[in-house]
């Protein structure tokens, strides 16, 4: 206790400093960030360690809500949303995390959000949504215009709740032509539920690079 006061009036005995070290690689900031019980992917290559991310990446994970604004403030830019599909169907197995049982219909599109003045593309998204849940001007705002989901909540003044699932990473795959790579190199990832009226909503995941603001 007196080494770490010995840190808070300005002294940085080294005793401290491996203290300090030593907590920080113990610390997990989202240790409580996620749906208890989620099917955390079994492929330990999927598995990030945060601390070798950046603190852009890091927080990008983290931030709670849709990236649009996020995106805006730091790369002083504004945001395109490049709608690449959708589509309404029936989904042939149940979705628990969407509570969504075989057969009910679901919402399905794919986006990717890119820089204004630079083309840069900087996330792809692919989401499902129920359509019963979000609501009609929810749903009208995604079937007939290329906003963000995140300015449609806005414009709408629709309550909602975020809750992650996991994140991790992943190789690119046929999502890497979208960032102008090869399919094996990897991506980082997180995924994440809407709630609508306490009840789960959307089911999103987000594609980055993992060179993105390096």
């Amino acid at each position: 206790m007196v080494i770490c006061l010995q840190k808070f009036f300005g002294f940085t005995g080294p005793v401290c400093i491996k203290m300090v070290e030593k907590n920080r690689l113990s610390f997990d900031p989202f240790g409580d960030f996620f749906v208890e019980g989620s099917p955390v992917p079994d492929d330990p290559d999927s598995r990030v360690d945060l601390r070798d991310l950046t603190m852009f990446q890091r927080t990008l994970l983290v931030t709670e809500g849709t990236l649009e604004k996020f995106l805006e403030a730091w790369m002083l830019e504004p945001i395109r949303i490049q709608n690449i599909s959708q589509e309404e169907s029936k989904i042939t197995k149940d979705l628990p995390l969407l509570e969504v049982a075989e057969g009910e219909r679901v919402f399905k599109r794919q986006v990717l959000l890119t820089g204004k003045y630079s083309g840069t593309p900087y996330v792809f998204a692919k989401s499902l949504f129920s359509p019963e849940r979000i609501g009609q001007d929810l749903m009208t705002g995604l079937e007939k215009s290329e906003l963000g989901l995140g300015r449609i909540i806005r414009e709408n003044r629709i309550e909602t709740y975020f809750q992650m699932i996991y994140y991790g990473k992943t190789k690119a795959g046929e999502v890497g032509k979208y960032f102008h790579i090869d399919k094996s190199e990897q991506l980082l990832f997180r995924k994440f539920r809407i709630f609508v009226a306490k009840k789960p909503a959307a089911l999103i995941t987000e594609n980055f690079p993992i060179t993105l603001a390096t």
